[in-house]
This record gives structure tokens, sequence and C-alpha cells, in this order.
């Protein structure tokens, strides 16, 4: 348990700042659950930037110093409930049979799926040889600059990959004295209960308390989803960082203020930093705010303020990790960019039949997606019919899906290997996991339900 205690202080921290962010960055909280997923992932994407800067706070001693703001931080929930309490708001609605079967549903399925994840030992390749080896790694020299990361003769599998995650797994680690499977397994499993959280947050905004709940129900019961919790994958913190910049930018969408835009911005850079396709992510939801403000009437100045200050405060917190990846050797041969070039073209014409075949059938997969991509496109329409003055929120997630996997489909026909139906077969699952919450969000938004209760 004493490992834990960095993760309490990356709590702590993320809360204290997302109150002195602005005195309005929530409006309209709800009594529960509490804004967990938002406090830890502001906690964590600054902490990392901080690491990146070359600080380094040892965290088997200082971060006792976590309780101190952590009763900080519980005294300003309580202070902040009292408030709510005497505006003479309307109670909350008791919870019905339904909704109770429904919670518990989730929380057994949750329990069962966290229960075998910490059973196992780490069984995936990529978790073990990508991340938890990084993990490793950290733990022990706890700086970038180093042999380890700089030297092309060291076998060490995409030096240039972000490292969030690794980073983040490791300040366990450093509490304990050595690192263990169970530290990489716990990281994992909080951004999986964090990413539950949030669904639940953003989709209870938009509909009854059962519809929520039925939304976490489906993400926890697709395979999709469990397979990346039992393997610890990356993408479950990809799920929460996009997730989390999707809200703030439904509420700069509905307010305007530039600290929700600032906030956005910070939590894309907490995406591109999980792993490569966060970068693509964090450009298509740029990319779809764009397309929303122009399908809803430009706004002049106050629009282009925002499509050129959000890539600006993500750009700009990037560019710490940029200035890391010069001094990176490049042993992958994974180039991609390189690959986009006309003579190139030919080839990949020739690889959309078989592409379509495969992607088609990944697609179709019920034991491993249900009827969700089947579903998705007709959502899509749905929600497009409605105009982005009727639904700017659903459009945002619209465009953001459509832009990214267009992205990843022009990445399968560049693709410099050889046998691309491979590679999606290798990848599929992991490529795509990020945009599960956001369509769960778009079925929900596009079904019938009763107002808020």
């Amino acid at each position: 348990m004493t490992a834990l205690v960095p993760l309490v202080a990356l709590w702590s921290a993320g809360l204290l700042l997302l109150r002195c962010w602005g005195p309005d960055v929530d409006r309209k909280p709800a009594r529960w659950p509490p804004a967990a997923a938002e406090s830890i992932g502001l906690g964590v994407a600054v902490s990392y930037l901080v690491f990146l800067w070359g600080v380094w706070v040892r965290p088997a001693g200082a971060s006792w110093l976590a309780v101190v703001p952590t009763l900080a931080a519980c005294a300003c929930l309580l202070r902040r409930r009292r408030a709510e309490g005497t505006e003479g708001a309307a109670p909350a609605a008791p919870w019905t049979l339904g909704e109770k079967g429904t919670a518990l549903a989730v929380a057994f399925v949750l329990a069962t799926l966290l229960a075998l994840l910490f059973a196992t030992p780490l069984l995936d390749w990529d978790a073990r040889i990508l991340w938890a080896l990084k993990a490793k790694i950290l733990a022990a020299e706890r700086t970038l600059v180093s042999d380890t990361f700089r030297d092309p003769y060291r076998l060490h599998i995409h030096p240039r990959y972000p490292l969030l995650v690794p980073w983040l797994a490791s300040l366990p680690a450093q509490v304990a004295g050595r690192f263990r499977e169970a530290h990489f397994q716990a990281v994992a499993a909080l951004a999986a209960l964090l990413g539950v959280l949030q669904l639940y947050r953003m989709a209870r905004s938009w509909g009854s308390r059962q519809a929520a709940l039925l939304a976490a129900l489906l993400l926890v019961l697709t395979a999709g989803w469990q397979r990346s919790l039992f393997a610890a994958g990356v993408e479950l913190w990809l799920s929460l960082f996009l997730l989390l910049g999707v809200q703030a930018l439904w509420r700069w969408l509905e307010r305007g203020h530039a600290a929700d835009l600032c906030l956005a911005g910070v939590y894309l850079f907490g995406c591109a930093s999980v792993k490569n396709e966060g970068l693509v992510l964090a450009a298509s939801l740029v990319a779809g705010l764009g397309l929303v403000l122009l399908a809803r009437g430009w706004g002049g100045r106050r629009d282009l303020a925002a499509l050129l200050g959000l890539p600006a405060v993500w750009c700009a917190l990037m560019s710490v990790w940029w200035w890391h990846v010069r001094f990176i050797p490049p042993v992958s041969d994974e180039n991609y960019l390189a690959r986009l070039r006309p003579e190139n073209l030919p080839e990949a014409l020739g690889r959309l039949p078989l592409l379509a075949r495969e992607l088609a059938a990944h697609a179709l997969d019920v034991g491993t997606w249900h009827l969700i991509w089947v579903t998705l496109p007709i959502v899509c329409f749905l929600v497009w019919r409605r105009g982005a003055r009727s639904d700017p929120q659903g459009l945002l997630l619209v465009a953001t899906c459509a832009l990214y996997g267009a992205a990843i489909a022009a990445v399968y026909l560049f693709t410099p290997w050889r046998d691309p139906a491979l590679q999606i077969q290798v990848t599929f699952d992991r490529v795509f996991l990020p945009l599960l919450p956001l369509a769960v969000l778009l079925i929900l938004r596009a079904a019938p339900c009763r107002p808020r209760a």
C-alpha cells in the first residue's frame, strides 16, 4: 500500500490545480461521482511535464508530503458540498431497483476483471517488452538523459515512443524499492476505473442515470475493452485522456471560457504522451473542433483564437518531449511519414480492396466488438442530421471519430509492412480502442432517453 502514495500525491496535486485553474471550471458539478478522473488526469499530465523538464523528486520520501495537499483537497470538497447544500438545489432522485442492479453489474464485471488482472502475470508482449520494461528502466535510472535511451546499440524497443505510462508505473516501484509487475498492472487498473467513471459522468450530463449506467455497462462488457484491461494496455490511458479532452471542449463550446480551452490542451498533451496514436487522436480532436465551428457558423475572432490557441498550448507542452526525441536515435524502420510520397500512391491504391476486406472483417467481429462498429456509421448519420447548432457536442464526437478513422486508414495504406493484412490483424484492436468510449457516448446520444433526473 505504501507504493500507492505517489498516486495519491498526483490525485491531490491535480485536484488542487483543478480548483485553482479557475473559479468556474465545473459550474454544475455532480454530487457523485467526484471529479476523480479530471483531477488525476491533470495531476499526471502536469507531473509528467515536470519530469520531462528534468526535475526529479524522490517519491520514497517527498511523496509523503501528499498528506498535506490531500487533507486540503478533502477540505475543499467538503466546503464545496456544503456550499451546494445551501444553494437550495433539488435533492438527487433516489436510486431505482433497475439502477441498483445495473450499477452492481458494472461493479461485478470490473471486480472480476481486476481480480484476473492481478492474479496472472503480464502475458501481453507489448506490455512486457515495450511498456513494463521502460517502467523498470525509469524506476532504476529516473532520467531520460542516459545511454539507455540515447545509445543506439542498446537493446531497446521503440525508444522514441512516449513514456507517460512507463514513468507513471515507475513511481510506485521507486517507493517500494524494486519493480513489480503489479505496479504496472495497478496503473492500468487505475486507468480502467477512471475511464468508466468519466464515461458515466459524461453520459450522465446527457441523459438519465439508468442510461448512463447502461453506457458504462456496455463499455465494460465489450470484449475488446476487457482484453485491453487484462493485458494492462496503455490504450486505457489514451481513452481516458481523450475523454477528458472532449469534456473540456464540451464546456468551452457551451460557455466559451479560455480556462476550459487551456485545460483541453493539457489533456491533449497527456493523450499524445501515452503513445504515437495519441498524437493522431489529439490532431483529430482539434480538426474536429474546427469542423464543428464551421458547421455551426463561424464566430470570428473567438473561434479563430480557439483554433490557434488549443494546438498552441498542446504543441508548447509537447515541445519538451520533442526536444528529448532529438537525442534518441530512430531504430525502427516504421517511418510512415517518409512513405507519404506520390510514387507510393499506386501501391497504396492497390491495397484498397485488401484493406477494405480486412477492416470490415475486424469491425464485424461480434465476439470482440458486439455491434458497436456496425451501428456507429448509422449513429453518426443521425447525430449529423441534427446539425451543429442543436448538437455541437455530438457533432464533435462524430468529427473526431471520422477524422481519426481516416488517418488510420491512410497509415494502413502507406504502411512499410510487407503484409498489411497482418498489420491490421495485430493492431486493429489496440488502434481503435480509444474510440470505443466515444462510440458508446454517440450510441447514447442517438438513442431516445428521458431527461436527466
